[in-house]
């Protein structure tokens, strides 16, 4: 395998840089069919994940009749208040999470994603945008994209459900047992959400966390000093559940909550 260094020209996201909550980088997802024009099929991983299993047969996996990509369904209990109302879909749609998704270039390319996606983003009627192009794809390709097993993008949500209160059982999108094989062996592990949940954070308490800053520890870019200050410090040394309760306390405090 041969790697390179892609570049997306400026005319492929001419516009979004008017979205001024994100920089232009955020959008650079959706030119990635464009940007790509001899290739038929991408798997696009986000930055912060850690990925464990060989990725072959998620390569593999085929897309859904008329499907644009396919991602995992985001957890139903960790889908924040009023997300749906402000998306403009049914309380009982499923949402995905962008940051592993096995994309259809051709079939992109052949309907316009990227100009659907730029006139969306550009729209005075457009919702409030809280993840950039996740939103804007959540909303334009509604029953469009294929649901992966969530083994392939081990959410914080997934591996850590009492973060949100909740348990697998609660979930309405997966059974407790499918949520659970991937929380204890995923092939992907995806460190989303606050910052004490990111294993460059010195409170993390996700189980995944070391293994992450030992592997990372071989790269070019070791973790040299974790986030946090000494407190943090202190109470990652406590048992996770409690670190949670914790933290929601912190941030009942602060009015985040």
């Amino acid at each position: 395998v041969t790697a390179c260094e892609l570049r997306i020209a400026d005319e492929l996201v001419a516009g979004f840089e008017d979205r001024r909550v994100y920089p232009k980088i955020a959008w650079f997802r959706s030119a990635l069919a464009a940007a790509l024009p001899r290739e038929d099929r991408l798997l696009y991983l986000d930055s912060d994940l850690l990925v464990l299993h060989d990725l072959d047969p998620l390569w593999r996996i085929p897309l859904e009749k008329g499907d644009l990509f396919a991602a995992v369904c985001h957890p139903s209990y960790a889908v924040l208040p009023g997300e749906h109302s402000r998306l403009g879909l049914s309380a009982r749609a499923p949402v995905f999470n962008s940051g592993v998704m096995l994309m259809d270039l051709a079939r992109m390319r052949t309907e316009g994603f990227a100009s659907q996606v730029r006139e969306f983003a550009v729209s005075p009627h457009h919702p409030p945008f809280r993840y950039a192009d996740q939103d804007a794809m959540n909303v334009l390709f509604a029953g469009r994209w294929t649901a992966l097993d969530p083994v392939w993008n081990a959410m914080n949500p997934v591996v850590t459900p009492f973060v949100s209160g909740a348990a697998w059982e609660d979930d309405i999108h997966h059974s407790a047992l499918v949520l659970e094989r991937a929380a204890l062996t995923p092939a992907i592990v995806h460190f989303d959400g606050a910052s004490v949940l990111r294993p460059w954070h010195r409170r993390c308490f996700n189980p995944f966390a070391s293994l992450y800053r030992e592997y990372r520890a071989t790269t070019p870019w070791p973790l040299r000093e974790l986030d946090g200050d000494r407190l943090d410090a202190i109470l990652s040394r406590i048992p996770p559940r409690l670190q949670a309760k914790l933290w929601h306390v912190q941030l009942r405090r602060a009015g985040v909550m």
